[in-house]
């Protein structure tokens, strides 16, 4: 499974619109097999979720996230868990461990996900 995470300084970005890089993570057996880093510049809804199709993502780890993003994303069939904030190793390993519904990793603010 290929999964997408926005990311700022090492951390969740808190908003997918304004991301510029993405983590690629390939999981095989519920491991880390690969990363690749997919560098994006103010892409507008459709266009990004096309290039997370082209890129083979099947779902989306994020922060906040425009009405537009996540209508784009549900055409393209790419999952999305919203509302996550952390450190990007951190959220991996917790979305691999079923752990990320821990409040430490909601946003602030944020009394579930959406």
């Amino acid at each position: 499974m290929r999964i997408a995470v926005p990311h700022w300084q090492l951390q969740v970005s808190p908003v997918l619109d304004a991301a510029e890089t993405l983590l690629i993570v390939d999981i095989e057996n519920n491991k880390v097999v690969a990363k690749q880093t997919l560098h994006v510049t103010q892409e507008q809804p459709c266009a990004l979720a096309n290039a997370l199709v082209h890129a083979d993502v099947k779902l989306l780890i994020c922060g906040a996230l425009s009405k537009p993003f996540s209508t784009a994303l549900k055409r393209a069939k790419i999952d999305a868990i919203t509302q996550i904030r952390g450190e990007i190793a951190e959220v991996i390993l917790a979305y691999l461990s079923q752990q990320l519904a821990q409040q430490r990793f909601l946003m602030p603010g944020c009394n579930e996900r959406l």
